[in-house]
């Protein structure tokens, strides 16, 4: 039987956060000694949901923490693992299921990367690709022999896409790594017939090639879908209709949460003010991403495979969220 420790559920606390100012918190803690005078954060490619959230959010440290932030472009959650564990990043998105091959040294991984610890949820992921209106592509199995790209070297999409094709024996002329604006842009001059996101919804990137190019939003068929999560601990799900335009029914594809890690031994007291900041500040992610809804803590739960950091934990704890065994690392001191 699986332990569970009680933590609470506050049910209103929804992250959102705008990219407007804030007056500092006076609750903050008073010694700093430890914390980092600024941070660097990592995100992904320009025009993806991990670029616009970590703007945002880097936002919240500086209004909320007076703790300046660097947002950096990265090749995804692959890097960010890595760029975590070399303490080159403080904080970086990732999606769970690399995460988890990280920490453990499956999959990808060529060793471990135990380093790594959860600060706290983002939102559900879902594969999604976006294709030129004009291409004769209307599924996945539509991609025999054409050029597309599964977004940069190291995403999500990137893995996940591959191990898509790969699975089903979906076999491309060519598949082209590169950035989102990159791809965007090699796609309307002709040479690749589909760009790759695997993200919130509506993908910016995607939104935009829908709303001035006509693109079709196309994601992986529902009996392909199960039985690909079935193999790699993924979920099943759909593009809600109605997301992006011209697009009125669901999109089966593939899905998992996203969080933002940090390293171990990042202070604790920091990783707690970072945690309450970003809860608190309901008003204002909602403002730059609408999918930043499921950044709750209700959804804290579905954060598997990999610990979270004390400094967050101590803020469930007093939230009253109820997390297994398995959330709690090595390091973590029983209250």
């Amino acid at each position: 039987m699986t332990i569970t420790r009680k933590v609470g559920i506050c049910a209103s606390a929804v992250l959102s956060m705008a990219l407007v100012g804030a007056a500092g918190n006076s609750a903050v803690a008073d010694d700093r000694s430890d914390w980092p005078r600024g941070v660097a954060i990592g995100s992904s490619t320009i025009g993806g949901n991990f670029h616009v959230f970590m703007t945002g959010w880097g936002e919240i440290l500086r209004d909320e923490l007076d703790v300046q932030s660097r947002v950096e472009v990265t090749g995804g959650p692959v890097n960010n693992v890595k760029l975590v564990t070399s303490k080159q990043n403080e904080f970086s998105p990732v999606t769970m299921g690399i995460a988890y091959e990280g920490y453990n040294g499956e999959g990808w991984a060529d060793q471990e990367y135990p380093d790594i610890r959860v600060v706290w949820p983002m939102y559900k992921s879902l594969l999604q690709w976006w294709v030129m209106p004009d291409e004769d592509v209307n599924s996945i199995f539509d991609f025999e022999g054409k050029a597309i790209s599964n977004g940069p070297a190291g995403s999500s999409p990137n893995l996940y896409g591959g191990r898509v094709l790969e699975m089903f024996d979906i076999n491309p002329s060519r598949i082209v790594t590169g950035q989102n604006t990159d791809v965007a842009n090699l796609m309307r001059d002709g040479q690749l017939v589909a760009g790759a996101g695997f993200s919130g919804v509506p993908n910016p990137t995607a939104d935009e090639m829908v709303n001035t190019e006509g693109a079709k939003i196309i994601g992986v068929p529902k009996e392909q879908a199960e039985e690909f999560a079935e193999r790699y601990g993924l979920g099943v799900d759909v593009i809600p209709g109605g997301v992006y335009k011209n697009h009125p029914d669901d999109i089966d594809t593939i899905t998992l949460w996203s969080a933002v890690i940090t390293h171990k031994d990042m202070p604790e007291d920091f990783v707690y003010e970072v945690t309450k900041a970003t809860f608190e500040n309901n008003d204002r992610m909602l403002e730059v991403h609408r999918s930043a809804a499921q950044s709750t803590l209700e959804n804290v739960k579905n954060l598997k495979g990999v610990p979270f950091h004390p400094g967050a934990l101590r803020y469930f704890e007093e939230q009253g969220v109820e997390l297994p065994d398995s959330a709690y690392p090595p390091e973590y001191e029983k209250q």
